[in-house]
């Protein structure tokens, strides 16, 4: 038989044909193991994902999950905000995961988002309630069976994908209550198939190159070295996710009682060397739990050993750290099972979930404190969809109008409709359209509401949107309602104060102001204009000093300054006011200081009352006894003082040149002849010749000096600051003028003059000064 690589051409054509037939035939089984190498690393990558989306959906508290009403309002509720902080760690922490999201299905059949791994600012954030517009059957499927399944990859406009989907059952496992979608990128999808397929083409490479010489066998060790170190490769790489991993995965052999897998992670989250955990036995692992957690841990680990094959587990417990600080851990695990059916092995990961309890225990307390808020508060809540008419209000919403929750369930829009006043539901409505349009940030209204009792109680309604439907209508609304009863009530008691008051100002004779810190009007009642003729409306904002007269504006300023810093009430400020007829009135003002909510001064209030009929009453009188006092002091018939008048004058002048040792003269004057002209001429022209002395003795006499009629026709002067020299000079120029002819054409007339000047030490009153120049007095021929 010819060698395959002798020259023979029959044998090299042989071997030709044969090396031709196995080389197809090797090409046609290395193509088929491809698509089956493929299709297995299809099937094993997307196990692989589904294995993950699991994972993650076990991590979900579905208590959570079932909490979320997917709408708007569950943007405040502490279970969204955990199941989104949830969703976006786990999307942070695997580069390929592109979305996280949760979705719910509506009554009619919609697809809606209740929660995402995105943030509220990216253009990929979908905010609860949603409608999942692009939900493909298998969206709907999941929704409909309840199974798991892995769709793609597909392309669209966002990329090529693999879609995992994960529904959430709830209790008994009977109906979905979510489905949780995890979008993988898959843009290498191909490249990593080309990897796994690899080894296969590399196998037909190396079946080939057998046909052409033997030497290649020595390569087929270099070739399986290479396999061994990929697949070395990819164990380090599927270590070095695990040791890497937030969890720590492990397997425990149950029989044996120790770790056959524990990974690293372990180490770092509990704190105790590997090589010593690893070491540690069931009972020594126990000891290290929490002992108020250790019999739930016992009891979940013999319900599983109990359960069926394939079941998953959890719990949470405390697990004391090598610092002997307590940690909270997450152990999820199932329990692998022999050919009869017994428990090997139980396989699963643990998670440090302290800071997770932590933000949960302060979300419990942020919640309680809101509660309180709400009780303290004493108001009620309510949440409404405009849609559907559907509500929820607390207990104290039922509380203010008298009943319990439980006796006005069930609750819709219609509760509400059923207790509020007819006329203020009209007026609501119109409150809620305009909000609706959008006109007013907040929908803010106060009704009556139908009390228990029958009567009706005042209540604030207030509230707003928070969310929209797609084509812009109200979706979710939510408010409160307090109580304003009492508030009303006590409105209504000032309102009948402000009109009794008001009553008051208006038709009071009396003006009632205030005015501002810096004097300027800021009210003035209608008296203003009943008394003064301007419209009060040009009054308020003109400074007072405008109004009043100039001489009294000082006075008045400091009036107010006084009423501004000392608080008090003053009284008593009389000033002058212009009418609009330029005629100055005269008024009187009393104040009070204003004060703000702080306690500080603001402004003054008072109250003018005119007194310009008084004021001019009070001239008249001033006038009438100045008269009369120049009546009693005044001569009648030679408008000289009287001798009363002289005696006062007389008196003050001596007693302050005794006192201080001034000049004073007096002259007393007789005048004689004046018998013989009454006698003779009559009484008429003796009264003319007593006027014609005392024009004498105006005429020569200082303005200073004071000069009376005493007598029927004795006169005296009084000279201060003048010497006797001066007086007997002054004496004589009366004297000779007196005595001329030309005062009396018919009858001459003379008068006798004594003179005296004072002297402190030996005159002590005024009567002594007087007589002592009544005794001096001499005649001139």
């Amino acid at each position: 038989m010819p060698s395959p690589l002798s020259n023979n051409p029959r044998g090299t054509d042989g071997y030709r044909r044969c090396f031709s037939c196995a080389a197809a035939g090797i090409m046609l089984v290395g193509l088929f193991l491809s698509w089956w190498a493929a299709s297995r690393a299809g099937d094993a990558m997307r196990k692989g994902y589904l294995v993950q989306g699991r994972m993650v959906a076990e991590g979900l508290n579905l208590g959570r999950v079932m909490a979320l009403s997917g709408t708007m309002r569950d943007l405040s509720s502490p279970d969204y905000l955990r199941l989104k902080e949830q969703l976006s760690s786990v999307r942070s922490s695997n580069p390929k995961c592109r979305f996280l999201y949760l979705m719910g299905r509506g009554p009619d059949g919609a697809i809606f988002f209740m929660a995402d791994s995105e943030p509220p600012a990216s253009k990929d954030y979908s905010p609860p309630g949603q409608v999942y517009s692009e939900a493909s059957a298998a969206h709907k499927q999941a929704f409909d069976t309840g199974a798991d399944s892995v769709i793609g990859p597909v392309s669209d406009r966002w990329g090529r994908w693999i879609t995992v989907l994960v529904p959430l059952k709830g209790p008994g496992g009977a109906k979905v209550a979510a489905v949780l979608g995890m979008d993988i990128d898959a843009s290498s999808w191909r490249w990593e198939l080309l990897q796994h397929i690899l080894p296969f083409w590399l196998l037909l490479i190396f079946s080939s190159a057998i046909g052409f010489m033997y030497l290649l066998l020595r390569r087929s060790n270099a070739s399986l070295q290479f396999r061994q170190s990929e697949i070395q490769a990819k164990e380090q790489r599927f270590r070095e996710v695990l040791e890497n991993s937030l969890s720590a995965a492990y397997k425990r052999d149950i029989q044996m009682d120790v770790y056959e897998y524990l990974s690293p992670v372990f180490s770092r989250i509990s704190g105790y060397p590997h090589g010593e955990m690893a070491r540690m036995s069931y009972k020594d692992v126990l000891e290290l739990i929490h002992e108020q957690d250790r019999a739930g841990v016992e009891s979940t680990i013999d319900r599983a050993a109990r359960a069926s094959a394939g079941d998953e587990f959890k719990v949470e417990y405390r697990f004391r750290h090598k610092d002997g600080v307590y940690r909270w851990f997450l152990d999820q695990f199932r329990v692998l099972r022999d050919g009869e059916g017994r428990p090997v092995a139980r396989i699963g990961s643990i998670s440090d979930i302290t800071q997770m309890k932590q933000l949960s225990e302060a979300v419990r307390k942020e919640r309680q404190r809101l509660s309180g808020i709400i009780r303290g508060t004493m108001v009620g809540t309510w949440e409404w969809n405009v849609q559907t008419g559907e509500t929820l209000f607390n207990d104290r919403w039922a509380e203010i109008i008298g009943y319990s929750i439980e006796e006005i369930w069930p609750v819709s829009i219609k509760t509400w409709e059923k207790f509020v006043h007819p006329d203020d539901f009209k007026a609501s409505w119109k409150q809620l359209e305009r909000h609706f349009r959008g006109e007013t940030e907040h929908y803010q209204i106060e009704v009556r509401m139908r009390h228990k009792n029958g009567g009706w109680v005042w209540v604030l309604d207030a509230g707003a949107v928070i969310s929209w439907t797609e084509d812009g209508k109200p979706l979710m609304m939510m408010g409160t309602h307090q109580d304003i009863t009492r508030q009303k009530l006590a409105e209504g008691v000032l309102r009948a104060s402000e009109e009794k008051h008001r009553h008051l100002i208006e038709h009071s004779h009396d003006i009632i102001y205030t005015l501002s810190l810096d004097g300027v009007f800021t009210f003035v009642s209608p008296a203003w204009e009943l008394l003064l003729g301007h419209d009060p409306a040009g009054v308020v904002g003109h400074h007072f000093s405008e109004f009043i007269h100039p001489e009294d504006v000082s006075g008045c300023a400091a009036w107010l300054e006084k009423a501004l810093t000392t608080g008090e009430r003053q009284e008593g400020c009389v000033y002058r006011v212009r009418h609009a007829d330029g005629s100055w009135r005269w008024h009187t003002s009393s104040s009070v200081p204003l004060l703000d909510a702080e306690g500080r001064v603001c402004g003054v209030e008072g109250v003018a009352r005119d007194i310009t009929d008084h004021k001019q009453a009070e001239a008249a009188l001033l006038q009438s006894q100045e008269r009369l006092r120049q009546l009693a002091v005044t001569d009648e018939l030679t408008g000289l003082y009287s001798r009363r008048g002289f005696f006062e004058m007389a008196s003050n002048h001596f007693n302050v040149a005794k006192r201080y040792r001034k000049q004073l003269a007096l002259l007393y004057c007789d005048v004689d002849g004046l018998r013989n002209i009454n006698a003779e001429l009559g009484h008429a022209a003796g009264d003319n010749a007593l006027k014609d002395v005392a024009r004498a003795l105006k005429r020569l006499l200082r303005s200073s000096d004071i000069a009376a009629r005493i007598g029927g026709d004795e006169f005296a002067v009084l000279l201060p600051e003048a010497s006797e020299e001066t007086a007997l000079s002054t004496a004589e120029r009366i004297r000779e003028t007196v005595n001329s002819s030309a005062l009396c054409s018919s009858k001459a007339i003379c008068v006798n003059i004594g003179v005296r000047e004072i002297d402190p030490d030996t005159m002590p009153n005024l009567d002594v000064f007087i007589t002592q120049a009544q005794s001096n007095m001499r005649r001139k021929p």
